[in-house]
């Protein structure tokens, strides 16, 4: 059983400015039946919404999955944000409540090591790492992204855009096993992506997109319970018709009390 404080968003980089929304603090509850569904199931609501002085409140849905197999992890993500803001210095806010984005995407990741490091010892508690090992990563995705601009961005964004992507990636992962109690692991991967935007989309006009996605933890394990503090970054890149670049960052953190039972 697992209880379990996450903290994720999504933001969007556009040269050098950042929008980001007003996100809820979320506390949640999670059950992992490793024998039957061979997964953790989460469900995590909100307690009190983040206070700022935007005025702004965004809305959210944000709905992630990640399976950590003996020999692959799958990522899959489905996240539909509206309401963000800009920060100057001062304190001073510009609103932007009809920008929108929707995207979703579904990702594999094959470990070669898979019978020297164990992704779920280190990301899901529910093995144990005995020695420090690590192993090459190999990995594919399709993605979807849609973002709709605010009445204000018309001269950056004439309209809203559709757009697909798929690619490959390579990466590394390593756990070190500081004492029998003690974790640190990460995993970081780099790709290409290759697709375009809708009204745009043909062999002859594939556009190249760039990808990552990194993971860091730190857990404490004993006999019947571990906590761990987890960080997930799955960034990808994204072209309006215009071309303008924009990079949509999705970090999230996450800390997780687990009671095994046996």
């Amino acid at each position: 059983m697992k209880f379990f404080i996450p903290n994720k968003f999504l933001s969007i980089q556009n040269g050098g400015d950042i929008f980001t929304p007003t996100y809820p603090q979320n506390i949640g509850l999670g059950l992992g039946l490793r024998k039957i569904i061979g997964m953790n199931l989460l469900v995590s609501f909100s307690i009190f919404p983040l206070k700022t002085d935007t005025g702004l409140s965004s809305s959210i849905t944000d709905f992630q999955i990640h399976r950590y197999g003996k020999k692959v992890l799958i990522d899959g993500y489905y996240q539909d944000y509206r309401g963000f803001f800009l920060e100057r210095k001062n304190k001073e806010y510009i609103l932007f409540p009809d920008l929108a984005v929707k995207r979703w995407g579904v990702e594999g990741t094959y470990v070669l090591r898979n019978k020297r490091f164990s992704m779920r010892a280190a990301f899901e508690q529910s093995e144990k790492q005995i020695k420090s090992a690590g192993s090459m990563l190999l990995g594919s995705g399709i993605y979807y992204h849609r973002i709709i601009p605010d009445s204000s961005q018309k001269e950056t964004i004439p309209n809203a855009f559709e757009n697909y992507q798929m690619g490959v990636s390579i990466g590394y992962a390593y756990s070190w096993v500081i004492s029998p109690q003690w974790l640190l692991a990460g995993m970081v991967s780099v790709g290409v992506n290759f697709g375009n935007n809708s009204e745009s989309f043909a062999w002859q006009h594939l556009r190249a997109y760039s990808a990552s996605i990194g993971r860091l933890t730190m857990n404490h394990n004993r006999e019947n319970w571990s906590f761990a503090l987890t960080g997930i970054f799955n960034n990808k890149t994204v072209y309006s018709p215009n071309p303008d670049s924009f990079m949509l960052l999705a970090p999230t953190a996450q800390f997780t009390l687990t009671r095994h039972i046996k």
